[in-house]
Order: structure tokens, then C-alpha cells, then sequence
């Protein structure tokens, strides 16, 4: 097995070791196809100074070969997505002195398009603006794209930040709402169909949080699927989108806010169920002194494996079969850490298919 390791800077190669002597800067991405590698670097002395770079990395052969997409001080790139296709990359370019903030898809010849292009140009001192696009998030058929708009200032940022869906074929965005920008709060449906994400503003993450699902084929129609007194986080499309979409649901709280953090966070929690139709049902069932969090599904959609917390830094995974029946504890002693205001991101525990 091949794997990339990524420490706080540098990338390696679990069989050979380094791949690029620089530090890297933001999130690199896997290629869906091929063992290619996607990443920018920045300065290994200045500190965060990107280097306006794109390089892709190849572990095919077993030998890294790495290609400069774009050269050094080209510009700074704050996101990056492979396209479903592996063909191409999305990537994020915030708003500076000459360019205002874009989205542009990139070749692996290095041919530019633009896909989005918002606001103006320039750097103003002591005024708020829209900055950049981040956690760019392709359907599975490359059509739409789903990103976050983040202001120029991270105190406003942390409490919530447009989205929206761009339609590429039709050159349309769709204005979503407001949420915070998780990455992992986008979920497409495996059809293209329907975008699930969350919304709702103030960062904490157990208070506010509601599920939303759009409609891209019928323009951006949304479903508000929250419920009064409830938060939702973490949304997992099945299959099909005729088979629904499971998502984590507990109570509202912020009683843990400012206090010794003992027991879990969301007491309750449980990962939910909604039909096509839009019933909603409880899957999972426990003591009312642990939570629910992270669903996987496994290929063939009949598996779910979860953590449940009995405090808010650890917990167990467990795995229960989709279609009904008690839970099974698999490790128990998984630990982590809560996040940012309760996030519970990075993810504890990550799943992966051996086919």
C-alpha cells in the first residue's frame, strides 16, 4: 500500500520518502484516477509565504516525478480540487492588488479557463470585502461546484461565510445561505442531482446548524430540513438520492461553552435518516450520555460504521448494519480532539475500501 504522509510543512512518501524539499501550503489533493499529487509550496523561512506555485507529483512508477503546472511567484492558490475526470484541477485565486477573486480550471498542459470571476480588484485597509473561494467541492458529474466565499477579515469568517453552487454549463452561481466553510458540510448526491450542505451562522458547531439540500436540476430549489431546537452536521448521501441522505442530529446546546469540558458535547446525538419522501428517522440508538458522529457507508450501501463518544475527546468506532440491528463496538479507545467550537475536525478516524 502507498500512502502520502503529510507533516506540519513537508510531504513524504511512505516508500521513498520526501517529495518536495519546500514546505507545502494549504491542502494537497489526490488525483480520483491516478496516483498524481496536486500541491503549492511556500517559503520554508518567511513563514506562510506562499510561492504561487502548482506542481503535480506522479507515484506511478515508483519514482516521483514532479511537473511545475505553474512556476514559482505565478500566484497564490488558497484551494484546490481534482475534477471528477482526473483531467483537470479547479483552483482558488483571492482577490489581490491587480486580480479580483476567481475560479479557474487548469489542464494538466496547463490551459487555463475561467469559471468564476467575482467583485473587483484591489486591497482596501479597514474595509470588508470577498476575498476568496474555499473548500471547493465538484459534483460527480463536474457541472456544478460548490464553494464558500470568505471575507477578508477571519474574526467574520469564523462566524459564518456565503456559499453558493456555480452551474459551469450554464455560467450560473446559486446563492445558498450562510454557514461555515467545511469542506466536509458539502455532500453531493452520487447522481449530481442534489447538494447537501449546512447552514446557519455563529461558530459553534452545536448550536444553529441546520441541514439544507438543493435542487440543482430545477434551478436551486431548497429544502430546509432542520428542526426547531435541533443541529445537524455531517451529511452522507446513500447510494442513490432515492435512497436518502444520513446526517448526525442532536439538541441545541452551548452548556459546555466556557466550562471544564467533561462528557460529550451534543449529549444525544444520534445519526439520522431522511427519505427521498422527507421522513426522518433515528438509525442510531444509545445512552443519552454519548453522541453520534462521522457515518461511513461502505460501498454496497449496507454497512455503517460511526463513532460513538463517551466523552468529548474519545469514544469507540462502531459498525451496525444499515438495514437494521444492534450496534457492534470495533476499537475501542479512538481519541481526538473536539476542533474549533466543537467542529470535530480533522476527522478522527478515516475508512478505506481494500477492493
Amino acid at each position: 500500500m502507498n500512502y502520502i504522509i503529510r507533516t506540519p510543512t513537508r510531504l513524504y512518501w511512505r516508500k521513498y520518502g520526501m517529495i518536495d524539499e519546500r514546505p507545502v501550503y494549504i491542502t494537497p489533493s489526490w488525483s480520483p484516477t491516478e496516483n498524481l499529487l496536486a500541491y503549492t509550496t511556500q517559503d520554508p523561512q518567511e513563514g506562510y509565504i506562499p510561492d504561487g506555485n502548482l506542481k503535480i507529483s506522479s507515484l506511478k512508477t515508483g519514482v516521483v516525478a514532479t511537473t511545475t503546472l505553474w512556476p514559482q511567484n505565478s500566484e497564490m492558490i488558497e484551494s484546490l480540487v481534482w475534477s471528477p475526470d482526473g483531467q483537470s484541477l479547479a483552483i482558488s485565486l483571492p482577490r489581490n492588488a491587480k486580480q479580483p477573486l476567481r475560479i479557474d480550471q487548469i489542464t494538466l498542459k496547463g490551459d487555463h479557463t475561467n469559471l468564476l470571476t467575482l467583485g473587483e480588484a484591489g486591497i482596501k485597509e479597514n474595509e470588508s470585502y470577498t476575498r476568496v473561494a474555499t473548500g471547493l467541492k465538484w459534483s460527480p458529474n463536474g457541472h456544478c461546484l460548490a464553494y464558500y466565499l470568505k471575507p477578508n477579515s477571519a474574526s467574520i469568517s469564523a462566524d459564518g461565510v456565503a456559499i453558493q453552487v456555480l452551474n459551469i454549463p450554464q455560467k450560473k452561481s446559486i446563492d445558498l445561505g450562510g454557514g461555515l466553510a467545511y469542506a466536509q458540510w458539502f455532500d453531493w448526491a452520487p447522481d449530481s442531482s442534489q447538494l447537501a450542505y449546512i447552514v446557519g451562522g455563529g461558530r459553534e458547531a452545536s448550536i444553529n446548524k441546520r441541514l439544507h439540500i438543493v435542487d440543482v436540476k430545477t434551478g436551486g430549489q431548497i429544502t430546509d430540513c432542520g428542526q426547531t431546537g435541533q443541529v445537524d452536521t455531517h451529511p452522507r448521501w446513500l447510494s442513490t438520492p432515492a435512497n436518502g441522505i444520513l446526517f448526525c442530529r442532536g439538541t441545541e446546546t452551548l452548556d459546555w461553552e466556557g466550562q471544564e469540558q467533561a462528557g460529550v458535547l451534543v449529549p444525544g446525538q444520534r445519526i439520522w435518516h431522511r427519505t427521498a419522501a422527507g421522513k426522518e428517522l433515528a438509525v442510531t440508538s444509545g445512552p443519552v450520555n454519548t453522541a453520534d458522529y462521522a457515518p461511513y457507508l461502505s460501498p454496497d450501501g449496507q454497512s455503517l460504521f460511526f463513532l460513538r463518544l463517551t466523552d468529548y475527546n474519545c469514544g469507540s468506532l462502531y459498525y451496525q448494519p444499515l438495514a437494521g440491528g444492534p450496534p457492534k463496538e470495533l476499537i475501542r479507545g479512538v481519541s481526538g480532539e473536539p476542533g474549533y467550537y466543537g467542529n470535530y475536525y480533522p476527522e478522527w478516524i478515516n475508512i478505506y475500501w481494500a477492493h
